[in-house]
């Protein structure tokens, strides 16, 4: 019972845009050897499915600490207990026996599928790379050694190994370049003596026969599948097969609406690092007194599944008759890989102008009424390692009104991944450079409007950030409110907001009308600059989607408090399910590498820690349910 106890389930969906975030993106497909993988790192998944779909996680090591008052009266547990004996999870024999029951059936059934997939892709090396953005080849299923007693033994890497509590919380976060025996040295092998060389999928930018061993670890470093952490003398965080540190990038200087830095820098040390604004800074006035309504779309268009399996037409139905009788003044889309398809194919190319980001972002605007003054992106943000798919923009227009004068610049954001993590530099740093293109980009009395599929909900440090300066005017229900708009208008200037529904897409549709004139007030936007569906969206989230999570921050606690250490979690969105299923868990740290644990390690915590450290490779954050309660006191103190 004890040993079954320890399949952990959780709902590891992925956020819609997982896929196809930029052109080119797909589902990861499933490599032989899948099977032996998951064994040798105690993580039983089943092949990537669809959205929504529910996989098992089993980690090896359960060490609990601290303090607990048990509120089942269980007894408190000494620093050296171990889950198995605690009585928090035996509640009763007959919920042991069934949870046993339920984990033995799902693993077995789990290893099933992944055998069946395995044998039927074949192994050839070709189909052994994982085929999603960013993927480095798996080694084929030959060159892992046979498991020792199938699904009863997962074999000798996968007994469960007693590590103390001391030994892993003292372990430096460090680098750590793979040794021979381990998974992530096999991956790296096969890449340098044959994934290199074979034609087709497998293709390593920046990478050839001559790369050393670390700058091949260094690229796998971006592909979770491969579970390879960076090696040390890497020269920075990013690999060859996905870029992530652009020494073209530049940080923004704000200059067209003035910017008062706040002396508090975010990010640091990286290409998005920057100082916050200061705390009264608000991009408040606009408009020309002039009486006009302007009408908002934001819609992410789930491009590869949608337009280049379905075919598209819903969506741009949904676009053309919500858009009637009036049409929408501007529209933002995401994961729009040809603007032109969406609007010929329902006859509203005459209707509007339209313009494609380098990232599969596209905006409109409605041609008879506004005139186009400058057009342009910038580069905001980018994705986390275990999710990567590249730098992320905010695609600009700046318009004036051909009747009134009025002027207005319109954003479109799609936001970096991983959900609610505000990408590898942080929430608030994402925040901050989306007003500082607002800054530099938009003149005095512009009208400001920012949309998009954020992949950032109430949850996240992206949305909270921008609270204090701008209206949070509506968001979507779709996966926890991560499509928005924002405005730099009072609440009284909302005269509706809609929700669309889904057009055929994973996402829904929003739009928001702005009625003019009202009165413009300076001040910061106060508590009506939070929707009521903000929290309410987030707290219908589901699994990982109502998490927070906090790249590059390590949340730091006592050695006498409370907390679970589990290893082998791969990703940070999995610890974070962990957490929300292991009773008594409030907060999660996830370190990439950990010295102790010779491999990632997820740390279980409760309550607030006593500090949080800068460490490069690692992501704290909250659970759902207390991520729940921190958006709820801060839109109470907006």
């Amino acid at each position: 019972l004890a040993q079954a106890r320890r399949a952990q389930v959780g709902w590891a969906h992925p956020p819609s845009d997982h896929t196809a975030p930029i052109a080119g993106a797909r589902w990861p497909s499933p490599a032989p050897g899948m099977a032996d993988l998951a064994a040798e790192t105690a993580q039983m998944m089943p092949p990537t499915p669809g959205p929504r779909e529910e996989r098992i996680v089993i980690g090896q090591d359960d060490v609990i600490t601290g303090g607990l008052s048990a509120p089942h009266g269980g007894e408190h547990l000494s620093p050296t207990t171990t889950l198995a004996d605690s009585p928090l999870y035996f509640l009763s024999k007959r919920r042991a026996a069934i949870g046993a029951g339920a984990a033995i059936a799902g693993v077995a059934a789990c290893w099933v599928l992944a055998g069946i997939v395995a044998a039927s892709i074949g192994g050839t090396e070709e189909s052994a790379s994982v085929a999603a953005a960013g993927a480095a080849g798996l080694p084929p299923a030959s060159d892992y050694p046979p498991l020792a007693g199938g699904v009863g033994g997962l074999g000798e890497r996968a007994a469960w190994r007693r590590l103390s509590a001391e030994t892993l919380e003292k372990a430096p976060l460090t680098c750590h370049t793979a040794q021979p025996g381990e998974p992530c040295y096999r991956h790296v092998m096969w890449a340098m003596t044959q994934g290199v060389k074979t034609p087709g999928p497998f293709k390593y930018p920046g990478l050839s026969v001559n790369s050393s061993f670390e700058e091949f670890q260094n690229a796998l470093h971006t592909d979770p599948w491969a579970t390879c952490p960076r090696p040390c003398g890497a020269s920075h965080e990013g690999g060859a097969m996905a870029k992530q540190e652009d020494p073209t990038v530049t940080t923004l200087s704000a200059s067209g609406l003035g910017w008062r830095p706040s002396g508090r820098v975010v990010a640091q040390g990286q290409w998005c690092s920057g100082s916050e604004p200061s705390s009264d800074w608000a991009v408040r006035s606009c408009g020309n007194g002039n009486s006009m309504q302007l009408k908002v779309l934001t819609y992410n268009l789930f491009w590869w599944n949608l337009f280049k399996i379905r075919g598209g037409l819903s969506a741009d139905d949904l676009i053309k008759k919500t858009g009637a009788p009036e049409p929408y003044d501007v529209i933002g889309l995401q994961e729009c890989e040809d603007p032109d398809r969406v609007f010929k194919a329902v006859g509203l190319d005459s209707t509007y102008s339209s313009f494609l980001g380098s990232k599969a972002v596209c905006v409109a605007y409605r041609t008879d009424r506004w005139e186009l003054l400058d057009s342009g992106e910038d580069e905001v943000a980018m994705d986390m390692r275990t999710e990567f798919y590249g730098h992320r923009v905010a695609q600009w227009l700046r318009l004036q009104d051909r009747n009134t004068g009025m002027t207005m610049l319109f954003i479109n954001h799609h936001g970096p991944l991983s959900v609610n993590s505000g990408g590898a530099c942080g929430g608030r740093s994402t925040a901050h450079n989306l007003l500082k293109v607002m800054a530099k980009r938009g003149r005095e009395g512009d009208l400001l409007v920012l949309a998009g599929d954020f992949n950032a909900n109430a949850a996240s440090q992206t949305v909270q950030s921008l609270w204090p300066h701008l209206l949070h005017v509506y968001n979507s229900p779709s996966f926890g409110g991560v499509d928005n708009i924002f405005a730099n208008v009072p609440r009284e200037a909302v005269s509706e907001t809609n929700d669309l529904g889904k057009g055929g897409s994973d996402h829904h549709a929003i739009s928001a009308v702005l009625s003019f004139p009202v009165a413009m007030s300076k001040s910061l936007p106060g508590a009506s600059a939070v929707p009521d569906s903000s929290v309410e969206a987030l707290q219908k989230a589901r699994g990982t989607d109502g998490c927070l999570f906090e790249p590059k921050q390590m949340f730091v606690y006592s050695e006498s408090d409370w907390g679970v250490f589990k290893t082998n979690i791969v990703d940070p969105r999995m610890c974070c399910n962990v957490c929300q299923v292991t009773a008594g868990c409030t907060a999660f740290a996830w370190e990439e590498w950990n010295e102790g644990a010779k491999g990632p390690l997820c740390s279980l915590r409760q309550g607030e820690p006593m500090r949080v450290d800068h460490k490069t490779n690692a992501v704290s954050g909250l659970p759902h349910a207390a991520a729940v309660k921190q958006a709820v006191s801060k839109s109470a103190t907006r």
